[in-house]
C-alpha cells in the first residue's frame, strides 16, 4: 500500500519546461547560438550545474557560463514573478491523496527557494508536507541523491513510496534509488527502458489517482 507520495516540479507540477526551453532560446539567440527548444528538451530533469557540463563538451566554457548567467536571470524573472500553470489533474489529485491520508512531498531539480516561492505563488506549498531542492544533493537526476534525500525523512519503505515524473531522467533517478514510479510525459516521451523501469506510464495526474484507486 503506498503511504508518501514524492512529486517532481518542473513539467509536472507546472507547466514550466515549456517556459524554461522558451527562455533557454532566447538568451541563445541574444549569444548567436542556433539552438531551438527541441536542443534544449534533452536536458529535461536534470540540474543547472549537469546541464552547464554537458554543453561545455559542445561550446567555449565562457560562452556557456555567460548563457546561464543571462538565462538564470530571464527564467526566474519568468518563473517567480509570472503565472506558471499548473498541469492538468493535480487538484484532483492531491484531494485524492488527501482523502486517502497519503502523504506528499516535492523533490525536484530546482532550488529549494524556486520550489517554495512558486508552489506558494500557486497556493499549493501548505499541500505538501516537505521540499527537497537540487541545490541539497551533491549530485541531480539522473543520479538517485534527491529521492534517497525525500525518502529518507518519510518514515515509511520504498516499497511503500511512490515517484511521480515526467522526464526520462527522473525515471532513471527514481529507480536508482530503488523506489516505485510513475511517469507523466509532458515534453519527452519515455524511451522502451524507461516504460520497462517505470510502474506506468500514463497520460495526466488525474490518471495517477485512478491508478492509484485501483491497485491500493
Amino acid at each position: 500500500m503506498i503511504k508518501a507520495v514524492i512529486f517532481d516540479m518542473d513539467g509536472l507540477i507546472f507547466d514550466s519546461e515549456r517556459l524554461y526551453a522558451k527562455a533557454n532560446v532566447k538568451t541563445a539567440k541574444t549569444l548567436g547560438l542556433d539552438k531551438d527548444e527541441a536542443y534544449f528538451y534533452q536536458f529535461v530533469g536534470i540540474g543547472a550545474q549537469d546541464m552547464a557540463e554537458r554543453m561545455k563538451e559542445a561550446f567555449d566554457d565562457e560562452l556557456v557560463d555567460e548563457f546561464f548567467r543571462l538565462g538564470e536571470e530571464d527564467a526566474h524573472e519568468l518563473l517567480l514573478h509570472g503565472e506558471v500553470p499548473t498541469q492538468p489533474g493535480l487538484h484532483e489529485l492531491l484531494d485524492y491523496l488527501d482523502d486517502a491520508g497519503i502523504e506528499k512531498v516535492i523533490a525536484s531539480s530546482s532550488e529549494v527557494h524556486m520550489i517554495d516561492v512558486m508552489t506558494k505563488n500557486a497556493g499549493i506549498r501548505d499541500r505538501f508536507s516537505a521540499i527537497h531542492g537540487g541545490d541539497q544533493v551533491e549530485q541531480t537526476k539522473p543520479a538517485p541523491d534527491i529521492f534517497e534525500l525525500a525518502w529518507s525523512n518519510l518514515g515509511v519503505s520504498k516499497e511503500e513510496t511512490l515517484v511521480l515524473e515526467d522526464s526520462i531522467n527522473g525515471v532513471l533517478a527514481a529507480h536508482a534509488a530503488g523506489i516505485p514510479v510513475i511517469m507523466v510525459p509532458d515534453t519527452v516521451e519515455p524511451t522502451d527502458e524507461v516504460r520497462d523501469k517505470a510502474l506506468a506510464v500514463v497520460n495526466n495526474l488525474s490518471e495517477v489517482a485512478n491508478y492509484l484507486k485501483q491497485n491500493r
